[in-house]
C-alpha cells in the first residue's frame, strides 16, 4: 500500500490535536516530510538537474537542485531548509521545548510550501515541460 503527501501532511494535524509535546514534535516531522516528498516529485517533474554537490546528504542535494536556477526556486530552497532545521530540532534536541504554537506555525508554513510546489508543478505541466 502506498500513501500520498496529503495523507502524511494530514497526520501532522492529527498529531497536533493530541496535545502533547511528543505529538507536536512528531507533527513537525510529518509536515516536513510531506514537503520533502512533494519537492522531490516537483523537481523531477519540472526537470531540475541533479545538483553537483557531492559531499552533502539527500536533503541538501534536493535543495541544491532548487538553488541552481536561482530566483523563486532558490527562495523555495531556503524555506525548505528552514523547515528542515525545525524538524531537526524537534527530532534531535530533546532538551528544548516544542510548543503547540510552533507545531501549528510549522504546519502552516509546510502547507504553503506544498501549495507553492504544486503550483510550480502544475505550471510546468501547462507549459508542456
Amino acid at each position: 500500500m502506498s500513501v500520498s503527501n496529503d495523507e502524511i501532511y494530514d497526520l501532522c494535524n492529527v498529531l497536533i490535536g493530541q496535545a502533547s509535546e511528543v505529538s507536536y514534535r512528531a507533527s513537525i516531522g510529518r509536515a516536513y516530510y510531506a514537503v520533502y516528498h512533494e519537492a522531490v516529485k516537483t523537481a523531477d517533474r519540472i526537470g531540475l538537474k541533479n545538483a553537483p554537490v557531492m559531499n552533502a546528504g539527500t536533503h541538501e542535494r534536493l535543495y541544491s537542485r532548487y538553488s541552481e536556477p536561482g530566483g523563486s526556486l532558490a527562495r523555495l530552497a531556503r524555506r525548505m531548509r528552514d523547515c528542515k532545521r525545525l524538524r531537526a530540532k524537534a527530532d534531535y534536541d530533546l532538551d528544548c521545548d516544542v510548543s503547540k504554537e510552533q507545531a501549528q506555525l510549522h504546519a502552516r508554513q509546510c502547507q504553503n510550501l506544498l501549495s507553492d510546489l504544486r503550483r510550480i508543478s502544475a505550471g510546468s505541466a501547462k507549459a508542456g515541460v
